[in-house]
């Protein structure tokens, strides 16, 4: 209060000084004049104190409350360190995103056109002797010749090779079943290929679509199948052609719609072409025996692996 008293009085004589004398500021006026002039000066400066008291207690007063906040703010302890929200709630660890790889599909595998599996052939009469009973019946046995050839891997040497083994196995039959003559799908592998050749990797099977067949041979295997021969239409054939008959599918061209065939019945036989649905039509199994009546139609094929 005292430092504030001091600055009142300061103003004030400031103010005094600088109003000028009275006497100079009535020089040049007639003296009558003079009280009244005087008296004016008197007042206006009485006003102009006023106005400089007023505006000097405003300043006064500001810097009154600017000076007590500044004190308070200087006496305000600052904490060291603001809590934050994070600092009372701990972040939760983010959950990473697992993006599955995509399963990308392989490339899609066409089948070939055409399947061929080189199995080797021969008629069942390699020289043409259809007067023998045994040559004349040996479809069954021509066939089984064609197919284990194929899965030993070898060649048919000759006519004369060939002519030898389907007659031992005619003679093997005879000799172990009393008839060599017509033998069904089932008996063909059973005594032949299991019961001669002492080889079982294979199985008969019911024949229900051409798909079936077709399937067979795209996985690499030979099927051998029974016939109406007289359905097949194949112009090789004497007239009507065979009641009952068997050869080997060795392939399938899917732009014909072809099956492949190695025919016994004739020396054009060697990979001989079949319509599918003319041979699939013409399948049909028979009864083992000589010339037994076929009373109903089976459709059945023998399928033969190698190992």
């Amino acid at each position: 209060m005292k430092l504030l008293s001091a600055l009142l009085r300061g103003i004030k004589a400031e103010f005094l000084r600088s109003q000028p004398p009275f006497a100079k500021a009535t020089e040049g006026f007639p003296s009558r004049l003079r009280p009244r002039i005087k008296l004016r000066g008197i007042r206006r400066r009485g006003i102009n104190l006023r106005k400089t008291l007023i505006s000097l207690f405003i300043i006064i007063i500001v810097s009154a409350i600017v000076a007590v906040l500044l004190l308070y703010a200087g006496q305000k302890k600052i904490p060291e360190q603001i809590p934050t929200f994070q600092q009372h709630i701990p972040l939760a660890t983010p959950t990473p995103i697992v993006i599955p790889t995509p399963i990308q599909a392989g490339p899609t595998s066409t089948p070939p056109a055409v399947v061929l599996i080189d199995v080797p052939f021969t008629p069942q009469a390699p020289f043409a002797q259809w007067s023998d009973p045994r040559q004349q019946d040996g479809c069954e046995e021509a066939s089984v010749v064609m197919a284990m050839h194929w899965v030993r891997g070898e060649q048919i040497r000759s006519r004369e090779a060939a002519l030898q083994e389907i007659l031992a196995l005619s003679y093997y039959q005879e000799n172990t079943f009393g008839e060599y003559r017509d033998t069904s799908a089932a008996d063909t592998a059973d005594r032949l290929i299991k019961g001669y050749y002492n080889y079982s990797n294979f199985d008969v099977r019911s024949v229900i679509t051409n798909d079936e067949i077709i399937r067979t041979i795209r996985l690499g295997h030979v099927v051998i199948l029974p016939f109406n021969g007289q359905a097949l239409h194949n112009p090789y054939f004497t007239p009507p052609g065979p009641e009952r008959h068997m050869m080997v599918l060795i392939g399938y061209d899917s732009n014909t719609e072809e099956y492949i065939t190695n025919d016994p019945g004739t020396r054009q036989g060697e990979s001989y072409r079949y319509d599918k649905d003319i041979l699939f039509a013409a399948i049909r199994d028979y009864s083992t025996g000589y010339h037994i009546p076929i009373e109903k139609v089976e459709k059945a094929m023998i399928v033969v692996k190698r190992e």
